[in-house]
């Protein structure tokens, strides 16, 4: 479960003491490093200069104080696998330029103030397998074709943001997928009936605080993995237990 409280909502903690200030300028003279993690701790400053580090598989970055926005250049890390910078304050659009990272698996942006749309051209990372943009101000409407063209993709995590339109058909025939997530945005449009046997795999379901219509499908009932469902403020209990029981 990757859902949770932004970070304007978490509690401080007792920890250790941590690093505080700014990435050193010398980070990006590192070229045989393979995996950078300097993850909750206190930096700050603009995203560091990684665009050398070709050997790079890992960046987790996550829960700093990072600004600005995210480097089209990290392109050229093209052996990288997972890029974690959740619970940041980078601005901006997520970069075109990330469709460019073949080997990436795991995409993970949640929880800082990126705008503008979806880029589709991360479709085009076949291997892809988590997507996590939620706790964002993202716009626009979810594209087709994180659907048809990311055959591995296990998790789509988009709560929080301010989508619109329909989800796409082809999210709902991706028999891969354990979580689809995308409560509290603007999305329309009612369940297909055959949900529950389209995603034999699903796990966690979240669309609500959406305006979906109609009743929940009666398949779900047939999804015997799913542990987390919720449509509140999207449909009734009522509904929920009709759906299921009909």
């Amino acid at each position: 479960m990757l859902e949770g409280a932004p970070r304007a909502c978490r509690q401080a903690t007792p920890s250790p003491p941590r690093p505080v200030g700014a990435y050193s300028p010398y980070l990006g003279n590192l070229t045989l490093l393979r995996e950078l993690n300097l993850s909750r701790n206190n930096l700050s400053g603009r995203f560091p200069p990684l665009n050398r580090l070709h050997t790079l598989e890992v960046i987790d970055l996550a829960e700093n104080s990072l600004r600005g926005t995210i480097p089209g250049t990290l392109a050229n890390c093209s052996n990288l696998r997972r890029l974690n910078l959740t619970g940041n304050l980078l601005a901006g659009e997520v970069p075109r330029e990330l469709g460019l990272l073949a080997n990436l698996e795991e995409l993970v942006l949640k929880d800082n103030n990126l705008r503008g749309a979806i880029p589709t051209t991360i479709s085009n990372i076949t291997g892809l397998k988590l997507i996590v943009l939620s706790y964002n101000q993202l716009r626009g409407s979810i594209p087709n074709e994180l659907g048809t063209k990311l055959p591995g993709l296990s998790g789509l995590y988009l709560t929080y943001n301010h989508l619109r339109g329909h989800v796409p058909p082809s999210l709902f025939n991706r028999s891969s997928l354990h979580a689809l997530t995308a409560y509290g945005n603007r999305l329309a449009g009612v369940l297909p009936q055959n949900i529950g046997n389209a995603l034999p795999n699903l796990e966690e379901l979240l669309f609500g605080g959406n305006m979906f219509g109609g009743h929940i499908p009666a398949s779900l009932g047939n999804a015997s993995k799913l542990t987390w469902i919720d449509f509140m403020t999207t449909v009734s209990l009522v509904q929920l237990a009709n759906g299921l029981e009909s």
